[in-house]
């Protein structure tokens, strides 16, 4: 199969499959590893949420939106409210970045 090497989208699924089949230790370099080589990168993505009416956007793990303080705990208050009132449970083995569980959960925590 062949793909665009030119497109940053391609490494960032080939690195999720990587991961998903357990192939980031057998093999040296990750996929995202050889598209920062050749120069590509991904646009990172943009989440949202309305506090008191208005939408404020961030991305995952950002820090500098005036908000930040307010917008994590309100990302709080509505995961409590999941795990509380619907049972929701984050299925942490979904992930396939190559972290431990914990690491994982605290990056989901950082404004995702």
């Amino acid at each position: 199969m062949r793909i665009d090497g030119k497109n940053p989208e391609n490494y960032v699924m080939m690195s999720n499959l990587y991961g998903q089949a357990g192939y980031w230790h057998e093999h040296g370099k990750k996929p995202w590893e050889l598209g920062k080589i050749k120069g590509l990168k991904k646009e990172a993505g943009m989440s949202w949420v309305e506090i008191e009416r208005e939408v404020h956007f961030f991305r995952s793990g950002e820090d500098s939106h005036p908000l930040t303080l307010r917008i994590q705990e309100t990302l709080k208050e509505v995961e409590r409210s999941m795990r509380e009132e619907l049972g929701y449970v984050y299925g942490l083995t979904q992930e396939l970045h190559d972290i431990d569980d914990e690491s994982k959960e605290e990056l989901v925590n950082l404004l995702n």
